[in-house]
């Protein structure tokens, strides 16, 4: 077996270093294999560790359970830092799914605050919530708001007393803003399929409360 070591983005003698100590690891694991652990080769959250994000991570942790209706979500996959033209205008994204297949999961997206200030002018920025028919809530929270948004899948030709079917959430945190479900395409507002007790008022505002700074690495 030959295995090869590249150190990137330490020149000069440090870099002949790095590569020597990531060496001598390779080696002794080569000579002495040990068996993989499950989370050993999880990379989840690597797209989380990118410093040129440039904000603050704000997540529901790898696991969230609040119990009661809401069933368990789990971290699903991360992508970030979204460059322009990779997406309408977010820094990350992150996708949580649900254990058995039938049951919903949700997605965050995190914005810079300009950025997010535009997008809100565009059609897409402006669907479920920009409607007449659409009611808005305001949930204070320990260091900024969210504002959850109860609406229509499809836009209704007119207001009645129809239940609501589409709930999304917009929360504004110090240097970054949320947003929890909000669609990605034009035909994409509906919720279709499966148990989805998180897109609901009970839903959105349990989310917004739990949300919680991640630790950078």
């Amino acid at each position: 077996m030959v295995a090869i070591v590249l150190a990137g983005g330490v020149g000069g003698e440090g870099g002949r270093q790095a590569a020597l100590r990531l060496a001598r690891k390779q080696q002794g694991r080569i000579a002495n294999p040990e068996p993989v652990v499950a989370d050993e080769e999880n990379d989840r959250e690597v797209a989380l560790d990118n410093p040129a994000i440039g904000i603050d991570i704000y997540w529901l942790g790898r696991s969230f359970a609040p119990g009661g209706d809401l069933h368990e979500l789990t971290l699903a996959d991360t992508f970030g830092p979204i460059t322009p033209g990779g997406g309408p205008g977010n820094v990350v994204k992150i996708d949580y799914g649900a254990a058995r297949p039938r049951e919903r999961g949700i997605t965050l997206d995190l914005w810079r605050p300009a950025a997010w200030k535009r997008f809100l002018g565009t059609r897409l920025g402006r669907l479920v919530w920009d409607s007449p028919c659409a009611r808005a809530r305001t949930v204070a929270l320990p260091k900024g708001r969210a504002v959850i948004h109860s609406g229509y899948g499809v836009e209704p030709a007119a207001c009645s007393g129809a239940p609501f079917d589409r709930f999304l959430a917009h929360v504004y945190l110090p240097g970054v803003v949320v947003a929890v479900n909000m669609p990605y395409c034009y035909t994409c507002a509906p919720r279709f399929g499966g148990s989805d007790p998180y897109n609901s008022l009970q839903g959105m505002e349990t989310i917004v409360r739990a949300l919680e700074r991640r630790p950078k690495a």
